[in-house]
């Protein structure tokens, strides 16, 4: 069995036009698969079980590149990303927590567009947080309002009246699966594992981004 990971780090998709090509900071391309959307949303949030399908219309916003991780819209809940289908194959052998793949297929679609799919990853509860040993904070150093949060259970975290806080370490409990290479923490977001980073980083996967100073690093 692998060694167990030991640290995460934040995996956020850039807002950068440079980057995505187009200025709006939210998406590069939008579902436009009325059918595919109304059955989706249609499924209990709680539940992993959710039926196949497949994406039958994508359209790609004017300016906008096709990076390896691409931004999209509407909001779908724990689908965060379009993957393409290089990354995918680069993160098969690592553990990801992707229940459900839902290909791209567009009759006549633009360039490349049917190389993607759009992944559900299920969302870890905020009791995998050790609150004891963990730090969120509100407000920024630019405004001279920042704050450090700390609660005790999470329940106090989750009723808090403090709606952008932000995570500035993070302690996982024991219950969390220290296997995981890839997850979606309640509260926090998304994390990859050092091991994943570094793949993605090697392969100059495009349309993802790392925190520079690599916080909050969450430990085991």
């Amino acid at each position: 069995m692998d060694e167990p990971n030991r640290c995460y780090f934040p995996l956020v998709l850039p807002s950068d036009p440079k980057v995505i090509g187009v200025r709006n900071g939210i998406m590069q391309v939008e579902i436009c698969d009325d059918a595919f959307l109304t059955t989706l949303r249609a499924t209990d949030p709680q539940s992993d079980a959710v039926p196949a399908g497949r994406i039958r219309c994508l359209r790609v916003l004017r300016g906008a590149k096709m990076t390896d991780f691409l931004s999209f819209g509407p909001h779908l809940w724990k689908c965060p990303f379009l993957l393409h289908e290089r990354t995918q194959a680069l993160l098969a052998p690592f553990n990801t927590r992707f229940t459900h793949t839902f290909p791209v297929e567009v009759p006549g679609g633009a360039p490349g567009v049917n190389d993607y799919a759009l992944v559900r990853v299920p969302l870890l509860g905020a009791g995998f947080i050790d609150f004891s040993r963990s730090t969120y904070c509100t407000g920024n150093d630019l405004l001279n309002n920042k704050q450090q949060l700390r609660f005790a259970t999470p329940q106090e975290f989750l009723h808090s009246q403090e709606w952008f806080k932000w995570p500035e370490h993070l302690v996982l409990t024991p219950a969390f699966d220290r296997h995981l290479d890839l997850f979606n923490l309640q509260g926090a977001g998304l994390y990859v594992s050092e091991r994943v980073k570094q793949a993605l980083e090697q392969a100059q996967t495009t349309g993802v981004k790392f925190s520079g100073m690599q916080l909050p690093i969450i430990t085991c």
